[in-house]
């Protein structure tokens, strides 16, 4: 019988506890994505000043396929 309660009592504390720790991780995870657009915002400005203000170019021709991006020709689009 004490093992009864001692499992009731365990079902319950994991049951308190497991939506308690998932809040948590959505938070980290919020936080976590808020610092990662907080750096790519700050990279963008910094890039944005060294280049005349101009943003870095999305492709060399407006096209997002792996041709273009791998085509040595558009050196002034940013992932060359």
């Amino acid at each position: 019988m004490e093992i009864l309660v001692v499992i009731a009592i365990i079902i319950v504390i994991a049951a308190i506890a497991i939506p308690v720790i998932a809040k948590i991780r959505a938070n980290a995870n919020k936080a976590l994505a808020l610092n990662i657009m907080r750096n790519l915002a700050s990279e963008n400005a910094k890039y944005a000043a060294q280049h005349d203000g101009q943003l870095p170019d999305e492709d060399g021709q407006g096209k997002e396929d792996w041709r273009t991006v791998s085509n040595p020709d558009q050196e002034k689009a940013w992932y060359n």
